[in-house]
């Protein structure tokens, strides 16, 4: 779940994620590289917080990620968006805590009103 607000050339978004005990706060910061009739580049930065509660591991983190990608426009008010980020993901559970770079790919369907 989403909610973007889309500048000419920079645009907001907040996301919410949650599947199986975890949970994922987000924000992005998006700039507009290109834009035609039915195409969009961009790229952009995101930051979040990661909540989980899973069988046996409890835990909170964060993640941070650069993207890149597009969005295509199928109708005026109905597009497809696809980009690649690289992102970093640092987990704590009590005394464990592991990080890394996991590359993320986000394909999202939005309705613009």
């Amino acid at each position: 779940l989403s909610l973007k607000y889309d500048f000419k050339v920079l645009a907001f978004e907040g996301r919410f994620v949650t599947a199986s005990g975890v949970q994922a706060y987000a924000g992005r910061g998006y700039w507009n590289f290109y834009r035609s009739n039915r195409f969009k580049g961009f790229t952009g930065l995101e930051g979040g917080y990661i909540k989980f509660d899973t069988l046996d591991t409890k835990g909170a983190g964060s993640e941070g990620a650069a993207f890149v990608g597009s969005e295509y426009f199928i109708t005026q008010k109905l597009s497809l968006l696809i980009d690649f980020a690289p992102t970093l993901i640092s987990l704590k559970s009590g005394n464990t805590a592991v990080s890394g770079i996991e590359y993320v790919v986000n394909l999202g369907l939005y309705y613009h009103f």
